[in-house]
């Protein structure tokens, strides 16, 4: 389902929800550049832990869609069609 969240991400999301909106834990919105948002959702905003998957690996805590605690815990991902030997 295509969504817009209070806190102004737009994207297909799968997950749990109320009234119209993302709510609840284990909730993936996957945003027109790609990029994938997984974590809890609290009314249609971020509201608990997040990792951002786009060409890093990002680890987030949101509080009523306020951003509280940030980290890059991961180097640069591979490209998708990456083949090694």
């Amino acid at each position: 389902m295509f969504v817009t969240t209070k806190d102004n991400l737009s994207g297909h999301y799968i997950g749990p929800m109320k009234d119209g909106m993302p709510h609840g834990r284990d909730g993936t919105l996957v945003t027109s550049n790609g990029n994938v948002w997984f974590g809890e959702w609290v009314e249609g905003k971020r509201g608990g832990s997040f990792t951002l998957q786009s060409d890093r690996e990002y680890y987030f805590t949101y509080n009523n869609g306020v951003l509280i605690w940030s980290a890059n815990y991961s180097n640069q991902l591979p490209p998708k069609n990456n083949v090694t030997d």
